[in-house]
């Protein structure tokens, strides 16, 4: 959703056969704290990725400190290296 500007919350296209509602950069901005939660050890590169603050990806692009939760993409990860 980068490109709504005006909006707190907003409809993703249709995925996987439905619509999913999604908090836009305007209503994170202005969020005092963030909590991301990973899931899946296929996440983990996104994971380092966003850890990075990789501008690249929607997430990244999110200002100030972001505290994870994952529970379980970091164990797996750890598990196969």
């Amino acid at each position: 959703m980068v490109e709504v500007k005006y909006r707190d919350v907003a409809l993703t296209a249709l995925y996987r056969g439905t619509r999913r509602m999604t908090l836009t950069y305007p209503i994170l901005n202005r969020s005092r704290r963030i909590l991301w939660v990973v899931t899946g050890s296929e996440k983990f590169e996104m994971l380092v990725r966003l850890r990075n603050k990789d501008a690249t990806i929607p997430a990244g692009r999110i200002p100030g400190t972001i505290p994870f939760c994952m529970p379980t993409a970091q164990r797996r990860h750890n598990e196969h290296n």
